[in-house]
């Protein structure tokens, strides 16, 4: 994928990584690689998610994906970016990975069929 320019991050990237830190997550910072890559590589809970930060308060952070991001998320064959746009969203994102995770290590026998 060509094109694009990197290190251009939201002014609430740095509060975002602080708190999913704080919530136990790993992140490798991804902005540097511009080409409408996500933001940030975090790794929670044993498991990989791909990160696209948003700033709410900007024209361009509320229309999320721009096209660019669009068409490598297109592309992408894994897991798609999420997109977070505050420190209380990341919590609560974290939180619903903390429940979903739990039900991953109850033995199929008591979930039923899958």
């Amino acid at each position: 994928m060509k094109g694009g320019r990197g290190g251009r991050k939201d002014h609430n990237q740095k509060e975002i990584v602080e708190a999913l830190r704080q919530g136990g997550a790993a992140i490798l910072d991804l902005s540097d690689i511009g080409n409408g890559a996500p933001d940030l590589l975090v790794s929670f809970s044993g498991e990989l998610y791909l990160v696209e930060i948003k700033n709410p308060n900007t024209f361009y952070g509320k229309k999320g994906f721009n096209k660019l991001q669009q068409k490598w998320s297109d592309e992408w064959a894994g897991r798609k970016p999420i997109i977070l746009t505050s420190v209380d969203e990341a919590i609560k994102w974290m939180n619903v990975q903390r429940r979903s995770m739990k039900w991953k290590n109850v033995p199929r026998e008591t979930v039923g069929p899958l």
